[in-house]
């Protein structure tokens, strides 16, 4: 269970996100600059892939334009020794939000405002069950916006029936506008994060 930006540190991880359309897939350097069964991993994906390139960050992007590519990936990533698998979290991004992207010198999200976001539970549940050993995290799950005792169930399940490979990052959100559309306030967020965090981990362990 994480909180804010300190995620663990596996030696490789894989960034993964799409459900249908373009599938984006990052994957983390290592010292030396290259992806550790980076040749394995991309000959699998060859007859997928639509484009590859590295993106100012350093790390590598492949994208493909089909619906089964992200368990592609997976399985590729994790027959060339991959430890984790992460996904993101945006119910809705609204056109031309006015809210700052903390992360980004522009202040808007990569990627542009529409492109496909799966729910990321649903997405990694889908992932698990075609992978056996990646771990699968969220990085990061909005909590606020979300039912603590609803949520504490979902992943519940969801690490059961992974073998205990579930990693729940979670955040407390930026985006104004997308709070807004959901019906959930916005101004009191952080201090309902720290009381969802009391509530899930008191669910999971009493």
């Amino acid at each position: 269970f994480y909180t804010g930006d300190k995620l663990p540190k596996w030696k490789n991880s894989i960034f993964a996100g799409g459900l249908s359309g373009m599938q984006l897939v990052r994957l983390e350097l290592s010292a030396e600059g290259r992806v550790v069964g980076e040749e394995k991993l991309l000959r699998d994906l060859c007859r997928r892939i639509r484009d590859v390139r590295q993106g100012p960050d350093g790390n590598l992007y492949v994208i493909t334009d089909h619906a089964d590519g992200e368990i592609l990936a997976a399985q590729a990533a994790e027959a060339a020794g991959f430890d984790s698998l992460w996904t993101v979290e945006h119910v809705v991004v609204p056109h031309d939000y006015a809210s700052t992207y903390p992360y980004s010198r522009s202040g808007k999200m990569p990627g542009g405002e529409d492109f496909a976001i799966p729910d990321p539970l649903v997405w990694l549940t889908w992932v698990g069950a075609h992978t056996t050993t990646l771990r699968l995290g969220t990085g990061m799950l909005i909590l606020p916006q979300r039912n603590p005792v609803v949520l504490a169930k979902a992943v519940a399940t969801r690490d059961g029936l992974s073998g205990g490979r579930v990693v729940l990052g979670v955040g407390i959100g930026w985006l104004e506008e997308e709070f807004d559309v959901i019906g959930v306030s916005f101004p009191d967020r952080a201090r309902r994060t720290d009381e969802y965090v009391e509530v899930m981990r008191a669910l999971w362990s009493q």
